[in-house]
This record gives C-alpha cells, sequence and structure tokens, in this order.
C-alpha cells in the first residue's frame, strides 16, 4: 500500500461523487463505491459510505446557498482548486522533481472536507478563491496523474447495480 489517500484527493472523489449525482442521477452510494474501488488501487482502503456521506452534505450545502444550475460548475471549480492549489495562495507541484503528486501520505483528515469545500465556496463568493481559466479542461490537467485522470473521466454505469 502506499499510504493513505492524500485529502485533496479525497475532496476530488467527493466532488466528482456529487457532480455525478446532481448531473447524471446516479446514486451516492453507486458512484461513491465505484470511487472508493478507484482509489483502493492505490491508497489504504476508504469507505465509500463517507464518501457518499460528504457529497452528500456538499450537495445540502449548495441547496442551502441556493445554488440551483451553478451546483455542477461550484463542484467543478472547487475540483480545479483541490487539483491545482494546496490552499488559497499555493500552488501544488504536479510534476515534483523526486517521487510522485499522488503519493500517499501517513495521515489524512478527510473528516474536514466539508469544511474546506465550505471555505472554498464562501471564498469564490467573495471574489477570493481561485477559479478556473476560461476553456480549462480538467482531463488535460490531468494527463500525467493517472489516479487523478480515471477518477474525472470515468462515469459509473448504472448498470452496474444489477
Amino acid at each position: 500500500m502506499a499510504g493513505k489517500c492524500p485529502e485533496w484527493i479525497f475532496d476530488i472523489t467527493c466532488s466528482r461523487t456529487c457532480v455525478q449525482f446532481l448531473s447524471d442521477s446516479h446514486p451516492l452510494e453507486m458512484s461513491g463505491n465505484h470511487f472508493c474501488e478507484q482509489i483502493g488501487r492505490n491508497f489504504e482502503p476508504i469507505d465509500s459510505k463517507l464518501v457518499a456521506e460528504m457529497a452528500e452534505h456538499m450537495a445540502r450545502f449548495l441547496s442551502e446557498i441556493d445554488a440551483g444550475e451553478d451546483a455542477v460548475a461550484i463542484l467543478n471549480q472547487f475540483i480545479y482548486y483541490r487539483l491545482n492549489y494546496e490552499n488559497m495562495t499555493k500552488t501544488r507541484n504536479l510534476k515534483p522533481l523526486f517521487g510522485n503528486a499522488e503519493d500517499g501520505v501517513s495521515e489524512a483528515k478527510h473528516n474536514l472536507a466539508m469544511k474546506r469545500f465550505k471555505a472554498y465556496v464562501f471564498g469564490l463568493r467573495s471574489n477570493n478563491s481561485p477559479t478556473p481559466p476560461p476553456g480549462w479542461d480538467v482531463i488535460k490537467n490531468t494527463e500525467n496523474l493517472t489516479l487523478l485522470r480515471d477518477l474525472v473521466s470515468t462515469s459509473v454505469n448504472p448498470l452496474d447495480l444489477f
């Protein structure tokens, strides 16, 4: 095992689960299971219920702030932020000289995903959060990151339920 899933990859996973739920009407549990299987190939297993729960909290929060049709766009902007930034002011090095940007970590605080998401959205509403440039494509941005490319490019097949 390569350690625990980094927080930023976990946040992207929860966001993708929520995007699948909002845009394609896939059940949260099904998407959570799918993405956790992908993550489990590279990291210690993550409870798919935790991913589905965080995605549900994200959807509820977006409903509370009346995001409406912008909900999926906000989630995609959060994916951009978590992929490219360590925090609001520091960019993430996706091509380190040594190691791999997708390496596991010894400790991860996945339960803080909702706090990070809310902070980003509130910053977005006050024009303090980084947003993707026009024409930004998440798949092109993850060319060298195989796990993330799989997370953002695959969709859950509803026939997997049967």
